[in-house]
């Protein structure tokens, strides 16, 4: 019997090695993944000589309020404003093709809607006022909804139920098919009561998901279990160890990333610094950073949303107006917002 219980402890002993050994090397594997990079240790090439903008001016009326966030099914764009109005917008021409306005307690009808994703079928878009996930058409009917048990910011459909973002506890969360919480990733410990309303989730052309929060400089990439870091942006700060708001790195002149949004040619980045804002392109083949300045067709939108790799939604007011197009044109004097589509 003493035989047989050293055989059992030196196999579970095995066990344990085999096991230790597997977990160091996944730790060491994704770890090899992670790319570390300097922001304020650039050259001055102009990366974005070759580049091109076109600009996509919203026509029509009704008008669209402060933009919230935005959905996109093949040639149109879905934008959920701050009256919680959902304009179907055409990306060719900037037309307003219909227009959801349902407010209510009744079946299909929404009190507050938060934020919105879309498939390439159908629009889910998270109604605060009774923590649901509604579902729409493309034609904006109604088809179902889905409770849930947390207050997302920001959600994103993905092929097994959402990720959904909670901006008051930094918080990531995977919620299955049936709404219930499947996995959290919290990704800082700071409570906070301003937000500069980054879009906390990118869908880049590899179809990956990248997440970074809006007071984290880390990036992390979902690998459809759990979230991994991908970039971490390293400033070099004094005071590491002293948790700061956006608000205090704002007045202390700390750098800090604003957003970010990746392309073929890597990572580009915009940080803030001295209340500047600048840009950095990340190559990842030769692991160096390139300063930003600006080329022939203008500045990057202080507010840029990268979805499937190739479509920039700029928020613009009459400022960035002066900045990106020719005011002298009529056209420009009339519309809202612009639809800005880069090629890199």
């Amino acid at each position: 019997m003493s035989r047989f219980l050293k055989k059992i402890r030196f196999l579970a002993f095995l066990l344990l090695v085999f096991y230790s050994c597997t977990e160091n090397n996944t730790i060491k594997n994704n770890l090899q993944n992670v790319h570390v990079i300097h922001p304020l240790k650039t050259n001055g090439s102009l990366f974005f000589e070759d580049s091109t903008i076109n600009y996509v001016r919203i026509q029509g009326s009704p008008s669209i309020s402060e933009i919230l966030d935005v959905g996109i099914i093949d040639s149109i764009c879905y934008i959920l404003d701050a009256n919680g109005t959902i304009s179907a917008v055409d990306i060719s021409d900037g037309t307003i093709i219909k227009q959801l306005n349902r407010k209510g307690h009744a079946v299909g009808e929404m009190i507050n809607p938060k934020c919105i994703t879309t498939d390439s079928n159908l629009i889910f878009i998270f109604d605060g006022g009774k923590n649901e996930i509604m579902l729409y058409n493309k034609d904006f009917q109604y088809i179902d909804r889905l409770k849930i048990s947390i207050d997302p910011s920001s959600i994103i459909k993905i092929d097994d139920g959402f990720l959904c973002y909670d901006r008051i506890t930094s918080t990531v969360y995977h919620l299955n098919k049936m709404g219930e919480v499947a996995h959290s990733h919290v990704i800082s410990d700071k409570e906070v009561n301003i937000t500069t309303r980054q879009q906390v989730f990118k869908v880049c052309s590899d179809s990956e998901i990248y997440v970074r929060t809006e007071y984290s400089d880390t990036i992390f990439v979902w690998n459809n279990k759990k979230m991994l870091p991908k970039f971490i942006l390293n400033y070099n700060k004094s005071n590491t160890e002293k948790a700061q708001s956006v608000v205090e790195m704002w007045k202390e002149g700390t750098a800090f990333t604003y957003n970010y949004f990746l392309t073929e040619r890597g990572l580009i980045s915009a940080y803030m610094k001295d209340k500047m804002l600048n840009y950095i392109l990340y190559d990842m083949e030769k692991e160096q950073c390139f300063a930003y300045k600006s080329s022939k067709t203008g500045k990057l939108p202080l507010i840029p949303k990268w979805q499937f790799g190739s479509l920039i939604i700029g928020i613009v007011d009459q400022e960035v107006f002066q900045t990106f197009l020719d005011m002298d044109e009529e056209i420009n004097k009339t519309c809202q917002w612009v639809i800005l589509k880069y090629s890199l």
